[in-house]
């Protein structure tokens, strides 16, 4: 004879929730250049979009060749001269812009999450994982660039030319000078959502610690064995949680 489950057996029965509800917040904090570190900008899409207009850009596999190279100097080149004012026109599509605003600049929000999934890769780092980043910690954007790229926007000091020296891709890897934008100081409010199933505030403001030590941001930097892109985390104002609420949703 079948008998019937009363309904607090049937509860019991039922097998244990494997899945946990969202539970996700947004960690703020103000980061700045570390000191002596200034920051070298290189916008990809900016580059491309002047190559596209005067048929060059810092693409190296486009035929630079050093100053003493250009028109007027002991050397010619057959492609397009790299003049002054090219280097300059250069250095100015490296400066990431906001949309619609001369003197208000970003960097790409894409930048620290490569940074934290680069960390990963670091032996030394014990209990990160590269995948467990990508899927629980997200960089919150404030603006965009006219080419759609999500910045995260910084007060800066003004950017200006940064010349250096570079060689050509291919066999011969010629000499060329690669001309970008650099500014000396600046610092971000950094909004950095995360699942809190899967990291502590702690931890993630910890990711965010050795990122500014071990990689840095832009150019030359750090993590590249330079010395440029480095940041910390400021002492004020202090860093800041907000959790976010989901609305329960009730099953029929």
């Amino acid at each position: 004879m079948k008998v019937k489950k009363t309904k607090a057996e049937k509860r019991v029965s039922q097998p244990a929730m494997r899945i946990a509800e969202p539970s996700h917040a947004i960690l703020e904090v103000r980061i700045q250049n570390a000191p002596g570190s200034t920051l070298i900008m290189e916008s990809k899409l900016g580059t491309e979009a002047l190559k596209n207009k005067q048929g060059t850009s810092m693409d190296p596999t486009v035929k630079a060749g050093m100053l003493a190279q250009r028109p007027g100097g002991k050397l010619t080149v057959k492609s397009i001269p790299r003049t002054d004012a090219v280097l300059l026109e250069e250095a100015e599509h490296c400066i990431y812009y906001e949309a619609g605003k001369k003197n208000s600049f970003g960097l790409p929000a894409s930048g620290f999450k490569k940074s934290m999934i680069e960390l990963a890769k670091n032996k030394a780092n014990e209990g990160i994982d590269g995948a467990h980043i990508r899927r629980n910690i997200w960089i919150l954007a404030d603006c965009k660039t006219k080419y759609g790229q999500d910045l995260v926007r910084i007060k800066c000091s003004t950017p200006h030319p940064q010349r250096d020296m570079g060689i050509n891709s291919g066999m011969t890897g010629a000499p060329r000078v690669i001309s970008r934008a650099e500014v000396d100081t600046w610092q971000a409010q950094l909004r950095v959502k995360f699942n809190r199933n899967a990291f502590t505030p702690e931890e993630v403001l910890n990711i965010i610690l050795m990122c500014g030590s071990e990689d840095g941001f832009g150019g030359k930097r750090i993590g590249k064995c330079y010395g440029h892109g480095g940041y910390s985390v400021a002492s004020e104002p202090k860093p800041r949680i907000t959790n976010l609420k989901f609305k329960k949703l009730t099953i029929l």
